[in-house]
C-alpha cells in the first residue's frame, strides 16, 4: 500500500524524488550496473519535509549526524548503522548540529526482482531496515570506495557487492522475527560511545544487568556477528569518519585514538573488513572535492 505523504507548498502531495535527486549537496554520483551512487553533503543542522524517493535506497553516514522518522519508527544512524527503504518510502530526516555526509545507494526495480526470480520471495525487503552493524556495513563502505576509487573492473565489483548487500539484508530480516531483548539497544550505545575502551563481555555485561553469557548468545543471534567483531568494525568506522574531515591525518594517531595496537593492527583489520587499506582510502578522501563552505540545496522545501 502506497504510504501517504506530506503536502508540498502548494498543498499537492508531494511527488517522490528521482534516482539521484536529494535536498542536500550530491558532491559526487554515478550510475553503474542498475543503480544511482550518491555522495550527499548537508552542512548545517536542520529538518527535512516528510518525503519519499521512487527507488528503494540505502543510506549509510559516513560522517556527522542523522537521524530520520520511518514508518513510525526513530532511526538513529550510529557510526556503523545502514538503513535500507523499500521503494516509496516516507520519512522525515534531520539533520544534527555538526551536518552529515551521507551516502546513498539506490536500486533500480531490477534488482529487486531478481529475489522473485529466485523463488525467495521479497518479504524481507518490504520493510525499512536499521542495519547496526554486520556485513552489510562493510560492503557500504567498500561500494564508496569505489565512487571514488573507480577503474575499468568497478561495474562487476560494485554488482557483486551489492547482490551481497541484498542478501545479506534479507537474511537479517528473516532472522528479526523475534524481538530482541531490550536491553541489546543499550549494548550498542555504550560500544559506539566509546568504542577505543578496552570491552570485555566481562565489563559490559554489568553495564545491561545480564550475565556475559547470555550477553554474548544474543547479541550474535540478533546482531549476526560478535560483540568483538563489531567493536572492530566501529573503529575502522570511526577511522573512515576522522579521515574523511580530515584526509591529512596521521594514520598512527587515528589507530591510536581508535583503540588499535599499533598502524599495523589497524591496516589489518581495515583491509579485513572494507577491502583496501587506510592507506588508500586516505589517498581517495584527497582526490575528493571539497564541499562549498555554502551552497542552495539541490531540492529546497520552500520552492516544492
Amino acid at each position: 500500500m502506497e504510504a501517504t505523504r506530506a503536502p508540498s507548498a502548494s498543498g499537492q502531495p508531494r511527488a517522490p524524488n528521482p534516482p539521484g535527486r536529494f535536498f542536500g549537496e550530491v558532491s559526487r554520483s554515478a550510475s553503474v550496473a542498475g543503480l544511482v551512487l550518491s555522495d550527499v553533503v548537508h552542512l548545517r543542522p536542520r529538518r527535512l519535509p516528510e518525503h519519499a524517493h521512487v527507488a528503494a535506497f540505502y543510506g549509510l553516514a559516513v560522517a556527522g549526524d542523522y537521524r530520520e522518522v520511518c514508518r513510525r519508527r526513530e532511526l538513529g544512524y550510529g557510526r556503523s548503522t545502514v538503513v535500507y527503504h523499500p521503494p516509496e518510502t516516507s520519512h522525515q530526516d534531520e539533520i544534527g548540529p555538526s551536518g552529515v555526509r551521507l551516502f546513498v545507494i539506490e536500486l533500480a526495480p531490477a534488482w529487486l526482482e531478481r529475489f522473485d526470480a529466485l523463488g525467495v520471495g521479497r518479504r524481507a525487503l518490504e520493510e525499512p531496515q536499521h542495519l547496526p552493524g554486520g556485513p552489510v556495513h562493510s560492503l557500504a563502505l567498500r561500494l564508496y570506495r569505489e565512487l571514488y576509487d573507480a577503474d575499468a573492473c568497478s561495474p562487476l565489483v560494485v554488482e557483486g557487492l551489492m547482490l551481497e548487500m541484498l542478501g545479506e539484508t534479507a537474511r537479517a530480516g528473516w532472522r528479526r522475527a523475534p524481538q530482541p531483548p531490550a536491553w541489546l539497544g543499550r549494548v550498542r550505545e555504550c560500544l559506539e560511545a566509546e568504542p577505543a575502551r578496552g570491552w570485555t563481555l566481562a565489563s559490559l555485561a554489568p553495564e545491561v544487568g545480564v550475565e556475559p553469557e547470555a550477553l554474548s548468545i544474543a547479541f550474535r543471534r540478533f546482531q549476526g556477528e560478535t560483540l568483538g567483531e563489531h567493536l572492530r568494525r566501529l573503529r575502522v568506522a570511526q577511522v573512515c569518519e576522522r579521515l574523511i574531515a580530515d584526509p591529512d591525518a596521521g594514520l598512527a594517531d587515528l589507530a591510536a585514538e581508535a583503540g588499535f595496537a599499533d598502524q599495523s593492527h589497524l591496516t589489518r583489520v581495515f583491509r579485513r573488513l572494507t577491502g583496501t587499506t587506510p592507506g588508500a582510502f586516505q589517498a581517495a578522501q584527497r582526490r575528493r572535492p571539497a564541499p562549498p563552505a555554502r551552497f542552495t540545496n539541490v531540492l529546497e522545501p520552500q520552492s516544492l
